[in-house]
């Protein structure tokens, strides 16, 4: 890394810290959610992005940016703990542990099947089930 990269790079986590410091909603927002991670750099982008809609009035339908860019983390977050079982449909997506062996397994193993998978005429793709 060059001396200007390094200058760029100290430059750039004062600015980062400087907003987290002045904006508490920023704050939350950039210290990230679960596996989400935001970088100094990412942060002074976005920053200088909510500057710029603020500055042309852009107000959208009215939650506060930051807000809601805390809340989308959390819904990306959650999307990260979804998978596809094998030979499986999206729509019977289910939890995975991610510090250990899997999801506990089928019932008779000393505990009930927490994800039953529906089977015979109730399969359907996507989670469009009839009941």
């Amino acid at each position: 890394m060059s001396e200007v990269d390094r200058v760029a790079e100290v430059r750039i986590a004062g600015q980062a810290t400087l907003y987290r410091t002045n904006n508490p909603t920023f704050a939350r927002w950039a210290a990230g959610y679960g596996p989400i991670r935001h970088t100094p750099e990412t942060q002074v982008r976005v920053a200088a992005m909510a500057d710029l809609l603020r500055a042309r009035g852009v107000r959208g339908d009215g939650l506060p940016l930051f807000d809601l860019l805390y809340a989308a983390d959390r819904v990306a977050s959650a999307g990260m703990w979804l998978v596809v079982p094998e030979g499986g449909y999206l729509g019977f997506a289910e939890l995975q542990y991610v510090r250990g062996s899997g999801p506990p397994g089928p019932a008779g193993d000393g505990g009930p099947d927490p994800w039953p998978r529906p089977t015979g005429s109730r399969a359907r793709p996507c989670g469009s089930w009839s009941t």
